[in-house]
């Protein structure tokens, strides 16, 4: 169902499995900065924050036919008031987990049967990029009631690392982190930390 998330112009989807007599209908209603995605009858709540980033030479070179693109998208969906361990998404879920909380969503490297994302300077560079955008967002999530519920949301500490992807994740949120306000005061301002 979350493949919606990352797809604005799909509001609705409706699967059949005829040979079987059964449906399964998925849609997303957007309110503000909140999405609610409903799949047979369950909503649940999510923020999408996206961007563009742009490869260098020697990430598309690594890329190959991967992307003659420009620019590729990239996308943190996190789950509000609701659990959702952290995976890596190519549009649909990989076998990638990551400490950080929600979807990380980009145009992965990936083997042959998008499963697994694999090492080389493009998927670093993306990595790269959806640390800044994580940190990025953190002026959006604090909450004034409880400031530092966001803190949460963010990946482990460099021990706990899933694998190699979810290891540069985690090292580049916390040095990003160490060089811009990441951590809320008692009155709920972003300091560094």
């Amino acid at each position: 169902a979350e493949f919606c998330l990352f797809s604005a112009h799909v509001s609705s989807l409706v699967l059949e499995d005829r040979a079987n007599d059964s449906k399964r209908e998925i849609s997303i209603a957007v309110d503000n900065e909140v999405i609610e995605l409903t799949d047979q009858g369950e909503t649940k709540a999510w923020r999408l924050f996206k961007t563009m980033y742009e490869p260098s030479k020697k990430a598309k070179t690594d890329a190959g036919e991967l992307t003659d693109r420009d620019e590729v998208p990239l996308a943190w969906a996190i789950p509000i008031d609701h659990r959702y361990p952290g995976k890596f998404w190519a549009f649909f879920p990989t076998e990638y987990e990551t400490t950080l909380s929600g979807i990380l969503n980009a145009p992965w490297k990936t083997n042959e049967d998008r499963q697994n994302l694999l090492t080389g300077k493009f998927n670093e560079e993306l990595l790269n990029a959806c640390a800044e955008l994580v940190i990025d967002q953190l002026p959006k999530l604090v909450d004034d009631e409880d400031p530092g519920k966001f803190l949460e949301l963010l990946p482990g500490r460099g021990r706990e690392n899933r694998n190699w992807a979810d290891g540069i994740i985690t090292d580049q949120v916390y040095k990003f982190g160490r060089n811009r306000p990441s951590l809320p005061d008692q009155d709920g301002r972003l300091r560094h930390p």
